[in-house]
């Protein structure tokens, strides 16, 4: 295998994404490898034992998501639900509360699991997704005030992290591909900015949905330059078809029951493009 060059590097160099002639090589630290296959339909992993969980992590995660992009799929930053017969995704960055806002929904208002992390959209006459059953991700403050047991939760993601893998199989989850009907940008206020309970939301145009896109694609940090120019014409696509809205909320516990309302008058307000 010849290396071609460094695509980026994370974590102080500890995890570096390479172009070689036979695809994309993702290293972490010095005895993790896992090589992408340049087609997008296979995966080689390279790991001692005791890497194994670090390797399942990575590998079902954003070395995923690059396989679905050399597929010619966008990826969004983004968990998703089937949410009153509509499937709209959560995007935010990590730590932003994605992951705690996903589990109200299935778990207090009826919503059913599209994906917990990385949502795969194949742009086309219509933007359609398909459901994941890969395990999800909370942090242990959460599988607490849930209330999750110990045969729902996992081994903890990486070594202290505290964020576990959280079984879906006894979680309702969508059984077949949809299309995406609405995107959410999640925005919270951490608590000591904003004592309110205020929760609003604002539709976003087609240029600054483009950008916000390109903002959130799941692991597009390692993949070269020319990926994202072939996937360009399905970004802009997936802009002017589906709509958008920024949704500010206070980052408390006690705001995600108002903020689950704004999400659904969001949707039965049938907001245009």
């Amino acid at each position: 295998m010849t290396t071609v060059g460094l695509v980026d590097r994370k974590f102080d160099g500890d995890l570096r994404s390479y172009e070689t002639d036979l695809g994309i090589l993702l290293c972490y630290e010095s005895d993790l490898q896992i090589l992408m296959a340049a087609s997008g339909r296979h995966m080689w992993i390279y790991t001692p034992k005791a890497r194994t969980k670090q390797a399942m992590l990575l590998a079902t995660n954003v070395c995923l998501s690059v396989c679905m992009m050399l597929q010619g799929r966008i990826v969004i930053h983004a968990a998703s639900v089937r949410l009153a017969g509509r499937t709209i995704g959560l995007m935010a960055y990590s730590g932003a509360g994605k992951s705690t806002l996903l589990w109200e929904l299935l778990l207090r208002h009826g919503a059913r699991l599209v994906t917990d992390d990385a949502l795969p959209v194949a742009v086309g006459a219509e933007c359609r997704v398909v459901p994941s059953r890969l395990p999800a991700k909370l942090w242990s403050s959460d599988l607490e005030r849930l209330a999750l047991d110990s045969d729902t939760r996992r081994a903890e993601t990486f070594g202290d992290s505290g964020k576990y893998w959280v079984d879906v199989a006894n979680v309702r989850s969508a059984t077949c591909e949809s299309s995406l009907d609405t995107l959410f940008l999640l925005e919270p206020e951490e608590p000591a900015v904003s004592l309110a309970m205020t929760v609003s939301s604002e539709r976003v145009t087609a240029a600054t949905k483009l950008l916000y896109l390109m903002q959130n694609l799941h692991g597009i940090w390692m993949v070269p330059a020319y990926v994202g120019r072939n996937l360009f014409p399905q970004l802009a696509r997936l802009a002017e078809s589906v709509p958008m809205h920024v949704l500010k909320y206070p980052k408390r516990y006690d705001a995600l029951a108002a903020t689950v309302d704004e999400i659904r008058a969001c949707l039965a307000a049938g907001t245009p493009k």
